[in-house]
């Protein structure tokens, strides 16, 4: 008796499961048809993804080794200036086609590496900064930034260079090794300021919080000299 009312049951909810379905088989099949839509594009957009990142990155590759021969040849030899325009030309495709690309913050510092290394230290500090500016929270920002002091430097302009130095010793972690070499460069660009108390600031921020680095004995160097006056 008893298994009769389960089957009479079971077959009861069978009816009313198999009615509600057929009922309302067009919004499951707008369902189904929505998901498989939706996983389909998924993996388009990933092999698409997965494609740019591979190309952008094989182009980047091909920058660096540009940069790498290009540094190795003299400035007799012919092939450097041809090396060079290709260098130059390719860190712009980068740009352009790849402009949020992890290759793009590789083609702007590279680019910027060229000109320091040229001693044209304007088109030098634009590169750097474009690539701070467009990537902040990327790591090479940091980097760029303290290349970009250096250029400053190189042009004299000691104040804009010691806003970046502060910048990275301000934003950076005091993980990121940087930022004591930033501190360090900060007191010595207050020196030729004859800021002398900007200067003691940033050596004995430096020493604070980096009492381990090879910049913190410097530091404590420049203490001493500059106390001794």
């Amino acid at each position: 008796m008893a298994a009769t009312q389960d089957k009479e049951k079971n077959k009861s909810t069978l009816i009313v499961l198999n009615n509600f379905l057929h009922k309302n088989r067009i919004i499951f099949l707008v369902f189904i048809g929505v998901i498989l839509i939706f996983t389909l594009g998924f993996i388009v957009f990933n092999e698409t993804t997965s494609k740019i990142t591979e190309r952008s990155t094989l182009l980047a590759e091909e920058m660096e080794e540009l940069f790498s021969q290009w540094q190795q040849l003299t400035d007799e030899d012919p092939s450097k200036a041809e090396t060079e325009t290709r260098i130059l030309s390719l860190g712009d495709e980068i740009i352009s086609k790849y402009p949020k690309r992890y290759a793009a913050q590789r083609a702007y510092l590279i680019k910027g590496d060229l000109f320091f290394e040229k001693g044209q230290w304007k088109p030098s500090t634009e590169s750097y900064l474009t690539l701070s500016e467009k990537f902040p929270e990327s790591y090479l920002s940091p980097v760029a930034l303290m290349n970009a002091a250096a250029a400053l430097e190189e042009l004299e302009e000691y104040e804009d260079a010691a806003a970046l130095y502060k910048k990275v010793s301000d934003y950076s972690s005091d993980f990121h090794p940087d930022v004591p070499r930033a501190l360090f460069s900060l007191g010595r660009i207050s020196e030729t300021l004859g800021n002398r108390e900007e200067a003691l600031s940033a050596y004995n921020l430096c020493i604070d919080r980096f009492p381990s680095s090879s910049w913190t004995k410097l530091a404590r160097d420049r203490i001493i000299y500059l106390n001794s006056r």
